[in-house]
């Protein structure tokens, strides 16, 4: 069933919506299949943290607390329900088209601190090594903190993404569905490229879904090398030659 979509989204859903089963071929789905998903944050149900030790878990582009750490980071995390965090881009992120909300770059950057914030973002212990952050939210009360709202990762074919909060809604203030649209338009978007590029493929350079640079600009590329399985490699290093007018 899950071969006739591109895109997996999984809010504030309880493991025993999902068998071991559905889980390994949601796995596959996107490891294998090159598809697209996204995990949503909620309060009710504890997600992510309900995916701890289960097969989902591997899939996430943030590591999950263990269960010594879990209460207490949760508990933390609903104290603070009365602290707006505003929203902000990070440096890696400002010229990627997933995060862009305004017409042109420099209207993003202005438009995301202006957005209602957010009330609530579940914990996590840090970020993988692959993954990419590209929202963060900073407390009012320690602004030289920032902590991941919006994060993603490849994983195998397909791309993963971390969404730490499911209060986008609040961004329907006074300008109803313009930002909001534009915003979950352009990651459901990058979250299935992949789906598109072709499961024959075993070497990808990508500059994160940026399509267009100034002459003269550096251009960040991230390579991704795979095995005839599949599978990701784990060679200490990869010599790429590209060819001059390739």
């Amino acid at each position: 069933e899950l071969s006739h979509y591109d895109l997996v989204i999984l809010g504030d859903v309880s493991p025993s919506y999902l068998s071991r089963a559905s889980q390994e071929a949601l796995v596959r789905f996107a490891t294998d299949r090159a598809g697209g998903v996204l995990f949503v944050a909620g309060s009710r149900h504890r997600a992510p943290q309900v995916f701890a030790d289960q097969p989902l878990e591997p899939l996430l582009p943030v590591f999950l607390h263990d269960a010594s750490e879990e209460a207490d980071a949760w508990r933390e995390a609903s104290a603070a329900l009365t602290i707006e965090r505003r929203w902000s881009l990070t440096p890696e992120a400002k010229a990627l088209e997933v995060v862009q909300i305004g017409l042109t770059p420099e209207e993003s950057r202005n438009l995301w601190p202006t957005l209602p914030g957010c009330f609530w973002n579940a914990p996590v212990k840090r970020i993988k090594p692959l993954a990419s952050v590209l929202l963060q939210g900073r407390d009012p009360a320690r602004p030289s903190e920032a902590f991941p709202l919006l994060v993603s990762h490849p994983a195998g074919w397909g791309r993963v993404g971390y969404l730490a909060t499911d209060e986008t809604w609040r961004w329907r203030a006074g300008v109803d569905d313009l930002h909001f649209y534009r915003f979950w338009g352009a990651l459901l978007r990058d979250l299935t490229r992949n789906r598109f590029y072709g499961r024959d493929r075993r070497f990808r350079l990508e500059t994160g879904g940026r399509r267009s640079y100034e002459v003269g600009e550096t251009i960040p590329l991230t390579a991704q090398v795979f095995d005839a399985s599949g599978q990701p490699v784990r060679w200490d290093a990869v010599e790429v030659r590209c060819p001059m007018g390739e």
